[in-house]
C-alpha cells in the first residue's frame, strides 16, 4: 500500500495525469476509500483527461470527507464554476482541446523541473526552519484551536486557516472550527469559500453562528435581501444576538430603509466605543418621522 501511494505521490509530481496515475490511484481507494489524497489526484486525472463529470464526483466526495480541502474545492469551482468548459453545448472537440492543453502543460512543466529543483530545495529548507507555521506537528485540538484564534487575532490569516484545519482534523465533531475557519476566509477576501464552508456546517446543522456569516458574506457580495433572511432566521433563535441585530440594521440600510434599520440598531445595544456603527448612527441622528411607503423585505 505505501509503494502505491509512493508511486501515485511521485506521478503528481511529475505532472504525469495519465491512465497510469488513475489506475494507481484507484486501486489504493479500493483499499481505503476514505482517502482524500487519492480522491483529489484521481479527480485531477479525470480533470485533465476531460472527463469532468467523473472528476466532480471523486472532488464531491473529497469536500464530503473533508470540507476544508482546498485542491477538491478549487476545481470543483473550475468545473461548476461559469468559467469552466464544462455546459450543455460542450462539444467533443472543446474536451480534445483541453486534453491536449493538459499534455502540453504536462511536458512544459517536466522541462521546468531539472531547473527548479534547487529553488524547491531551499523553500522546503526555509519552511522546515519555521516550525511555529507546521501546524501538522500539532497533535492537541486545544492547541492548534488556540493557536487559530492567536493568528487571526494578530491578522496572521494564512496561519489561522492551516491552525483551524489542523483542530478540525483532530476533532471532526466540532463543527464550530468550520465556522471560525470561513470567518477566517471572509477575514482574508475570500467569500466564495467562506460561503461554502458556512453552507456545509448548515447542511449538517443549525448553527447560528453560521447563519450570521453566511448573512455577512451575502451583505460583502452586495445581496442584502439574502442577507435580511439569514439574519432574521438567526433571530428566530435568539432574537438579542447582537452580530446578527446589527448584521440586520446593516443590511436594512443598504436597502434604504433607514427608519428599520436604526430601530434594530437600537435593539442591539452597541457599545458608543463600536466603531463599525458610525453610519446608522448618523443616520439615527438625522431620522425624523417615519417615511410612510418605506417596507421591510420579507
Amino acid at each position: 500500500m505505501d509503494a502505491l501511494r509512493a508511486e501515485a505521490v511521485r506521478l503528481a509530481k511529475a505532472g504525469d495525469w495519465g491512465a497510469n496515475a488513475a489506475d494507481l490511484n484507484t486501486r489504493i481507494l479500493a483499499v481505503d476509500p476514505n482517502d482524500v489524497t487519492a480522491l483529489t489526484r484521481r479527480g485531477r486525472c479525470h480533470y485533465e483527461r476531460g472527463d469532468l463529470d467523473t472528476a466532480k464526483k471523486d472532488y464531491k466526495r473529497a469536500l464530503g470527507l473533508d470540507p476544508t480541502n482546498r485542491i477538491a474545492g478549487n476545481f470543483l469551482a473550475k468545473i461548476t464554476g461559469p468559467t469552466s468548459v464544462r455546459d450543455s453545448q460542450a462539444t467533443q472537440r472543446e474536451r480534445e482541446r483541453v486534453a491536449a492543453k493538459s499534455r502540453r502543460k504536462s511536458a512544459e512543466y517536466k522541462a521546468r523541473r531539472r531547473r527548479t529543483l534547487a529553488f524547491d530545495l531551499a523553500e522546503k529548507q526555509r519552511k522546515e526552519a519555521a516550525d511555529y507555521r507546521r501546524t501538522e506537528r500539532l497533535t492537541s485540538f486545544e492547541e492548534a484551536l488556540d493557536l487559530g484564534v492567536a493568528a487571526r487575532e494578530s491578522r496572521d490569516y494564512q496561519l489561522a486557516i492551516e491552525a483551524f484545519r489542523q483542530a478540525f482534523r483532530l476533532d471532526t465533531s466540532r463543527y464550530d472550527v468550520i465556522v471560525r475557519l470561513a470567518a477566517t476566509h471572509r477575514a482574508n477576501k475570500e467569500p466564495g469559500e467562506a460561503r461554502r464552508l458556512y453552507e456545509w456546517v448548515l447542511e449538517r446543522e443549525e448553527s447560528r453562528a453560521a447563519l450570521v456569516g453566511l448573512a455577512a458574506v451575502h451583505r460583502d457580495q452586495k445581496s442584502p435581501v439574502e442577507a435580511c433572511a439569514l439574519y432574521r432566521k438567526a433571530l428566530s433563535k435568539d432574537p438579542h444576538d447582537r452580530h446578527a441585530l446589527v448584521g440586520l440594521a446593516g443590511a436594512l440600510s443598504d436597502l434604504g430603509l433607514r427608519e428599520q434599520a436604526v430601530r434594530t440598531f437600537e435593539k442591539a445595544d452597541v457599545p458608543g466605543e463600536d466603531s463599525g456603527c458610525e453610519g446608522i448612527r448618523r443616520d439615527r441622528a438625522q431620522t425624523g418621522a417615519a417615511t410612510p411607503n418605506s417596507r421591510e423585505p420579507r
